[in-house]
């Protein structure tokens, strides 16, 4: 069992959601305490350390420290046509 820890940008991402969205985010979120790697996850270009979660139009960026077995999420942003 991973144990899942939001930064203080991420829950504030995730208010930002709409209901239906954060039912599906919080359910992905419960989802990382059994396999962080599971769903569509890859890791960020250029970041050694950091991963993506692609969530719909949401994306969840966390970081994964195997020795006490957490998972960081550091940010949950939505993705636009004018993101990229």
């Amino acid at each position: 069992m991973w144990r899942v820890v939001l930064a203080r940008a991420a829950v504030r991402g995730l208010s930002r959601a709409g209901p239906a969205d954060r039912l599906r985010l919080e359910t992905a979120l419960i989802s990382m305490q059994g396999d962080p790697f599971g769903g569509d996850v890859r890791r960020l270009a250029g970041r050694r350390r950091l991963f993506r979660r692609r969530i719909g139009d949401w994306r969840v960026i966390f970081a994964v420290s195997t020795g006490p077995r957490t998972v960081y999420v550091q940010s949950i942003v939505r993705r636009t046509s004018t993101t990229y």
